[in-house]
């Protein structure tokens, strides 16, 4: 099958339409195959869960690199819906928050450990000293544990909005784990992420994020019956971990959360 045109290019690799219902993400040379086929083996492990994820079919070599096809998933990201139509922000902050619940009942034990996972990125990080790494680590440690679906990256712009149902995207970094470090995934990544100056709406997304978050939070407190307490406990791991992926607008509100929750 040849590839169609090119949909989307990240920092790891190219998607180009494959077929009519399939795309194949193509990584580009500087990763090595380790990193595709960890990618690969993660979206299987993902699916075998149970939970509604994009159908990942096969790894392969395409013109000489390596490649993963996945289904193909039509819709806009929830994202460009609130922008197109703000007022939706209120029900689409609630499915967010019933998608995140859902998730969280669907159990992954083929997955890797969620703090094996958190570990690694706090140790990777280059923005915090080793003893602060090792505080951080020695806290983790010794919450509590479970072996629940957890995405990993659980935000607007990786929920799909399809003639089928709502359909979540992204599933690299998903592991077993406990489902208040995923939540604080997503409230920290709302609240770090920098809205560039000239963004247009930038008044609306500012606002928006609290509406978000509060509404998001309240539902799934309801639903799952976690506390803020439970979930506050979270956010030094987890803001710790985010560090290590170096994103240059986030670095120091995170480096300042970390200072303030480990004070």
């Amino acid at each position: 099958m040849i590839k169609g045109k090119l949909l989307a290019e990240g920092r790891t690799a190219w998607v180009y339409e494959y077929g009519d219902d399939k795309v194949l993400k193509i990584f580009k040379p500087s990763f090595s195959q380790r990193i595709a086929q960890y990618e690969f083996d993660k979206a299987l492990n993902s699916e075998k869960t149970g939970y509604d994820i994009p159908k990942v079919y096969e790894i392969l070599t395409y013109e000489g690199q390596l490649a993963i096809v996945y289904q193909r998933v039509f819709g806009v990201d929830l994202t460009d819906r609130i922008l197109e139509k703000p007022v939706s922000i209120f029900k689409n902050s609630k499915l967010v928050a019933r998608l995140h619940y859902k998730m969280h009942r669907f159990y992954a034990d083929k997955l890797n450990s969620q703090k094996t996972h958190l570990i690694k990125k706090i140790n990777n990080t280059v923005h915090l000293d080793e003893n602060i790494k090792k505080k951080v680590i020695d806290y983790l440690n010794a919450l509590p544990q479970d072996n629940k679906l957890c995405h990993g990256d659980f935000h607007l712009g990786n929920i799909m909005l399809t003639d089928d149902g709502p359909i979540i995207i992204d599933w690299i970094d998903a592991s077993s784990g406990h489902p208040l470090a995923d939540v604080a995934r997503t409230v920290i990544v709302n609240s770090s992420a920098k809205i560039p100056t000239g963004t247009p709406n930038k008044l609306f997304l500012t606002i928006g994020r609290k509406i978000f978050l509060r509404i998001y939070l309240k539902l799934y407190f309801k639903l799952s019956q976690y506390s803020r307490k439970e979930l506050d406990a979270w956010f030094l791991p987890v803001a710790a971990a985010h560090l290590s992926e170096n994103i240059h607008d986030e670095k120091n509100y995170l480096i300042k959360l970390v200072n303030k929750l480990l004070s």
